[in-house]
């Protein structure tokens, strides 16, 4: 009995060797960097994606994919194009690769991706504004590929009208920057190395100038106001007093 259980143990242990070796991804390559420039189109977003790498020994690289998106244009920068991108599933993982006849050589290529609701502003969670006037944009990345990425670039456009009002849970240590271009405002964030299926977010609080622009005229009154109704209150009794004094 002791040996079919021992015989059994093996087969079994063997059988799920065999299992995991057929779910192992494959590494497929580097990448020492990706710097994402995203750009708003109305809700959606254009999300020109610039990677920097290193093929495999078989000349590909993987890729991560942004969520609800599409491919809708591939640029090589650097190196020979073999093989169209193509998309690589692994249960719940999704990636792309690409095959350059370069090998274990560094590559450079742009995608442009469309990715849904990208811009889509909510209501702020932030004490001391007003309702609806501050709008929160969050802005999510996740490395969906079998490879870390050693350097990660999130480039984003301010919508028109708004400004830059607060970064949610900003960290002076990290690497923010906000710049112009075109009339156009960007923020720019660098995250360190992001292993794989590590996920990072940016959420940014947003608001309309001439909307708290006025909101603030109307404060700024109405204490001016209560100040001088208050000063006119005792200007009042003071006055109340002295021809009191002079009627006596």
């Amino acid at each position: 009995m002791k040996k079919y259980i021992y015989i059994l143990s093996v087969f079994l242990l063997f059988s799920l060797s065999l299992f995991s070796e057929e779910k192992k991804i494959p590494q497929y390559g580097q990448l020492s960097e990706i710097k994402d420039t995203v750009t708003n189109s109305d809700k959606n977003g254009i999300i020109i994606s610039h990677i920097k790498g290193k093929t495999d020994k078989e000349g590909v690289i993987a890729i991560p994919s942004p969520s609800k998106s599409e491919v809708k244009n591939v640029k090589i920068v650097k190196g020979t194009k073999v093989e169209e991108l193509k998309k690589v599933t692994y249960g719940d993982t999704k990636f792309y690769t690409v095959k350059f006849a370069e090998m274990e050589k560094d590559v450079e290529l742009e995608i442009e991706f469309l990715q849904e609701n990208t811009y889509e502003l909510k209501k702020a969670k932030q004490k001391g504004t007003y309702q609806g006037d501050i709008k929160t944009q969050t802005f999510k990345f996740k490395n969906s590929a079998p490879i870390g990425i050693k350097k990660y670039i999130l480039q984003f456009n301010i919508p028109k009208d708004y400004e830059l009002y607060s970064i949610v849970d900003y960290d002076p240590e990290e690497h923010f920057t906000i710049s112009a271009e075109n009339h156009v405002k960007y923020g720019e964030n660098v995250f360190e190395k992001l292993d794989p299926g590590k996920e990072v977010k940016l959420q940014i609080n947003l608001y309309k100038p001439g909307k708290i622009k006025n909101i603030l005229i109307w404060a700024v009154a109405l204490i001016i106001g209560l100040f001088y109704m208050y000063k006119d209150k005792d200007s009042l009794k003071l006055a109340k007093e002295v021809k009191n004094n002079l009627k006596g």
